[in-house]
């Protein structure tokens, strides 16, 4: 779904606890398993299997491991690369998950915090329009005043902002 003008949607406390806890869940099961914490220059430079060696990376592991025992690493057992590889499609499955919930969940808090600025917005044009006129217009300018003093044009979604 694309951008839907003034959405507001209230995630039932139900929800919200459930979705906490599954996160939560998923943390702690990976922690049990297991902790890494590479460093963003690690990540750069350590070889890896990447979308474009996977062929290749599951051929050694998947058969020539039993094919041509004799080439084996000495460092690495075949049951130990079979481990390691079993759990690197596993972490790509659920990686490829945690980027759809990312994105989904980035997208829909943008979209309602479109919704929010807007109506802050709004509000702050009102109190503009009836400082002097309307009880607590001057105190609505003067707090809001620092979010949109010198910002210059506005150019917030249009929203439907009724005069009186």
């Amino acid at each position: 779904m694309s951008y839907i003008k003034n959405l507001s949607v209230a995630f039932p406390p139900a929800a919200q606890t459930a979705i906490i806890n599954a996160l939560n869940l998923a943390l702690t099961e990976l922690n049990n398993v297991v902790v890494v914490t590479l460093t963003p220059e690690e990540r750069k430079t350590i070889p890896n299997v990447e979308a474009n060696r996977i062929f290749y990376v599951d051929k050694a592991v998947n058969q020539f491991s039993t094919d041509f025992p004799n080439l084996v690493s000495r460092a690495i057992t075949p049951a130990n690369a079979q481990n390691a590889f079993d759990s690197y499609q596993f972490l790509s499955n659920m990686l490829t998950l945690i980027k759809e919930l990312s994105d989904r969940a980035t997208d829909a808090q943008h979209n309602m915090g479109n919704t929010s600025y807007n109506f802050t917005l709004d509000m702050y044009h009102a109190a503009q329009r009836y400082v002097g006129e309307l009880p607590g217009a001057d105190v609505v300018v003067q707090e809001l005043k620092p979010l949109f003093e010198n910002q210059g044009p506005q150019n917030p979604t249009p929203t439907d902002t009724p005069t009186s």
